[in-house]
């Protein structure tokens, strides 16, 4: 498998009890964020259809970041 420096700090996770159709993206570096989105409608959609799948977002560092950083990001 080769090794993308941009994957880095993204975690992958699940919590099957309390959500069990969804995963989660987790960013450990700036800027912090937790995304959970539904399972069955994410893995073959396309940028749009992702991003309508989306159930949650937090950001971790307590405050958004600017659209424009949110649209890089």
């Amino acid at each position: 498998m080769k090794r993308i420096e941009a994957h880095k700090y993204w975690w992958l996770g699940e919590n099957k009890q309390w959500f069990p159709d969804e995963e989660t993206l987790i960013r450990l570096n700036y800027p912090r964020c937790f995304i959970r989105y539904k399972l069955e409608d994410a893995y073959f959609a396309s940028f749009e259809d992702f991003f309508d799948c989306i159930a949650e977002v937090q950001w971790l560092d307590g405050e958004k970041p600017s659209i424009k950083e949110q649209e890089k990001f």
